[in-house]
């Protein structure tokens, strides 16, 4: 699931091979999206909320929700789609797979724009866009600078596979969850910004 960003809609995918928008003030179902690639494995709105992009088998699909109609669609992972993530620009999808790669999608143009050779159950960009965090199955976040490929930042703790990750809004933090029953809040240094504070910093939650 994912919520727009203004807080109102939450957009669902499922097995049943649909994509469902829902009102969260009313209460209602706003549209019904149908897959044509089979069950869908992960869903994310657009910044702006006017479109809602959907991991449908191996094929990401970009929908204008309000309007019940496909804008573009992006092919090249040889296999399922786990997860997704829009740009704070919206220009640009980041999708991971099973063929153990993550892909950058130019909205404008549909191009492929970056490979970048990892095995991810989970992603989040930046607030500025720079850099995406992964969530993967080998009980690691990692942090990529995807614009010039640059070698990961890797955080260790976790005893689980990461199935969430996600930037604190001033991009200080970010936050991951595991199988292993918790969450932890890492600190990292982003090298476009003096940091108040150097090195990580891991808070444990437990359920």
């Amino acid at each position: 699931m994912c919520v727009s960003g203004n807080g109102r809609y939450i957009a669902s995918g499922s097995i049943d091979n649909t994509v469902r928008v829902w009102d969260l003030i009313n209460q209602k179902e706003m549209a019904l999206l149908e897959s044509l690639y089979g069950k869908v494995n992960s869903v994310c709105f657009s910044p702006d909320g006017r479109y809602v992009a959907s991991a449908e088998d191996k094929i990401v699909r970009v929908w204008n929700w309000r309007e019940n109609s496909e804008i573009s669609n992006f092919e090249g992972h040889s296999e399922m789609i786990s997860s997704m993530s829009f740009s704070p620009d919206g220009r640009y999808i980041a999708s991971g797979g099973g063929d153990k790669t993550v892909r950058i999608w130019d909205c404008e143009n549909g191009e492929e724009i970056r490979k970048l050779e990892i095995s991810v159950l989970s992603m989040s960009f930046s607030p500025d866009g720079r850099y995406i965090a992964f969530g993967a199955n080998t009980n690691m976040v990692y942090i990529c600078d995807w614009k010039n490929g640059s070698d990961m930042t890797k955080f260790e703790g976790h005893a689980g596979n990461v199935f969430s990750v996600c930037f604190s809004k001033d991009g200080q933090y970010i936050a991951s969850g595991s199988e292993d029953g918790t969450i932890r809040i890492w600190e990292w240094e982003n090298p476009k910004k003096e940091p108040e504070k150097k090195g990580f910093m891991s808070r444990l939650f437990k359920r």
